[in-house]
C-alpha cells in the first residue's frame, strides 16, 4: 500500500513538472522564427520566388484561385521582412505581399503571391528556405472565367448587375 502510494506521487510530481514546462518551450521557439526576405528570379524553365526565415519553418501552401498562391506560416513574425519582388515581363509573378495574421492565438505570417496568369508551381523547402517555383507562361492571354468575373461586379451582387436588381 505505502509503495503504491509513493508510485502514485512520484508519477503525479513528474506529470505536473512535465506540464509546466511544456508550454515555455513552444513560445521560445515563437519568437525566434521570423521571415528575413523574400526574392524572385527568372530562369529558362520560368521563375522562382524565395521566401527566407531565420530557422526552418512549417507552411502551408494553397491556391484559392487560379492567379492567387497563398503560403501560410505559423509560428512566424513577418515584421521587417525584405520583400524585394517587383514585377517582370518574363515572369509570371505580378506582385507578392505579406500579411502578418493570427492563427489560433499564435503569431502567424501570410505569403500572398499574385500571378499574370495561372501557371503550374511547385513548392519546396530546404533549412530556412521555402522555394516556389513557377512554370513559364504560355504567353497567350488569360480571360477571367465568367464566373469569376461576375463574382467581382460592384457592390458584391454575386453574379447580378445593380440595374437588374430593381
Amino acid at each position: 500500500m505505502k509503495r503504491g502510494l509513493a508510485l502514485f506521487l512520484t508519477v503525479l510530481t513528474a506529470g505536473t513538472l512535465l506540464c509546466a514546462s511544456g508550454p515555455a518551450a513552444p513560445a521560445a521557439a515563437i519568437a525566434s522564427a521570423r521571415l528575413t526576405a523574400i526574392t524572385a528570379r527568372v530562369h529558362s524553365k520560368g521563375a522562382s520566388l524565395v521566401i527566407e526565415a531565420t530557422d526552418p519553418v512549417g507552411y502551408v501552401a494553397t491556391r484559392p484561385d487560379p492567379l492567387t498562391i497563398a503560403v501560410d506560416l505559423r509560428n512566424v513574425n513577418s515584421d521587417g521582412v525584405a520583400n524585394s519582388v517587383a514585377s517582370n515581363a518574363k515572369s509570371s509573378i505580378a506582385g507578392v505581399s505579406v500579411e502578418s495574421v493570427e492563427s489560433l492565438g499564435t503569431p502567424a505570417s501570410r505569403v500572398t503571391i499574385t500571378l499574370s496568369q495561372p501557371v503550374t508551381h511547385h513548392v519546396r523547402s530546404d533549412r530556412n528556405t521555402i522555394v516556389i517555383d513557377l512554370d513559364k507562361p504560355t504567353g497567350k492571354p488569360y480571360v477571367v472565367p465568367v464566373a469569376v468575373a461576375q463574382s467581382n461586379l460592384p457592390g458584391g451582387t454575386n453574379g447580378v448587375a445593380p440595374d437588374a436588381m430593381k
